[in-house]
């Protein structure tokens, strides 16, 4: 299934993409979907059961994020593309070895914006705000110490996503991300959630990125230093996971800081996050320095 979420004469709504059309489910949120599924049934189970047999057409609605309210910090993880650590390391002047578990770290809920958004930057803050494509992936269900085995039967589904970042701000607070990844409305994810019987092998392929239509970052998740199973296995471990929670899985290289010259995003600039079997995330930079009220 392709769920979005949606709203509709100022309700929310969430919903399965077929065509152009979406049939309505009877849940106004995606993460209202995953916490109220009943023990037994599946996810696609749950919501072929919430079909309220409306249909509208897709251009009929304005689509949010699929995962516009979390219900608490989105979780992400740091150098997984091993091309992108490598580039970090050489931008650095390095020498770091490669990490032996995945290294994580949080976003505050309020940086997630859904597709045709505008991603919010502010040149007052800084001038160096970068892009990071990423595969999300949204949990349908939780644990704690969930083994590696069985942990990718824990993903509903996958979304793309933009981990805009603020450098000079991650670097001005000890290098650490937190701060520099969450400002307010600047990561864009969406615009479906795509479960994993609708892709090969039960997980996207290729994704890239491009600003102003030049390509930039282009990678598989086939390239990714720990997989989807190691990440909620590893991030589960002494820590309960929950339906709803949101993982964003790691950029590969590419990156706008360790360019010559570097490419920051500006005033105007049109990011897209595609894959084929994901969609397009296209948004708009907006610098609210320049927003005049």
């Amino acid at each position: 299934m392709r769920f979005v979420s949606y709203r509709r004469a100022g309700a929310l709504g969430t919903g399965v993409l077929e065509g152009d059309s979406l049939a309505v489910l009877g849940a106004p949120t995606i993460r209202e979907l995953l916490v109220r599924r009943p023990d037994g049934k599946t996810l696609i189970e749950h919501a072929d059961s919430l079909r309220t047999g409306e249909v509208v057409a897709s251009d009929g609605v304005t689509l949010l994020s699929p995962a516009p309210n979390p219900g608490r910090n989105i979780f992400a993880v740091g150098w997984n593309y091993t091309d992108h650590f490598e580039e970090g390391a050489r931008a650095r002047s390095a020498e770091v070895a490669l990490p032996e578990h995945p290294t994580f770290f949080t976003k505050a809920p309020q940086s997630i914006v859904g597709p045709d958004d505008p991603i919010m930057i502010d040149s007052e803050i800084t001038s160096s705000w970068d892009y990071e494509a990423e595969i999300a992936i949204v949990l349908g269900s939780g644990g704690r110490g969930i083994p590696r085995e069985s942990a990718e039967a824990a993903i509903a589904g996958f979304a793309l996503a933009n981990d805009v970042t603020a450098r000079a701000m991650q670097r001005r607070h000890g290098g650490q991300w937190f701060k520099g990844k969450s400002i307010d409305r600047s990561c864009p994810i969406g615009p479906v959630l795509v479960t994993p019987d609708e892709l090969p092998g039960g997980r996207p392929g290729r994704f890239g990125l491009s600003v102003n239509g030049r390509l930039l970052q282009s990678a598989s998740v086939d390239d990714m230093y720990f997989d989807f199973a190691q990440i909620i296995a590893e991030l589960s471990i002494g820590m309960t996971l929950y339906p709803g929670d949101v993982i964003l899985t790691g950029t590969p290289s590419g990156v706008g800081y360790v360019r010559t010259p570097a490419v920051w995003l500006a005033d105007g600039d049109e990011v897209v996050v595609s894959s084929p079997e994901l969609g397009e995330l296209r948004n708009r930079v907006v610098d609210l320095a320049r927003v005049t009220v």
